[in-house]
């Protein structure tokens, strides 16, 4: 039996998983073709707040949370 209440949790920890994993593809690729290690470093500290801003609009409706209750 599949569980359909999950199924958007898991779509959102895909996105963001394959988001973070073609983050480092394109970092290791301007690492090869001269960035400096100073801005890879600000790259990192800029990456979360933006993909937080980004799922924060993304997100489960929050009916779908009954902790609280």
């Amino acid at each position: 039996m599949v569980d359909y209440t999950t199924f958007p949790l898991r779509r959102y920890y895909a996105f963001y998983t394959a988001g973070f994993f073609i983050f480092i593809l394109i970092l290791a690729f301007l690492e090869r073709h001269g960035l400096p290690p100073r801005w890879i470093g600000y790259s990192f500290l800029f990456r979360a707040p933006c993909q937080c801003a980004v799922f924060q609009r993304v997100r489960i409706p929050p009916g779908n949370f009954r902790s609280g209750r």
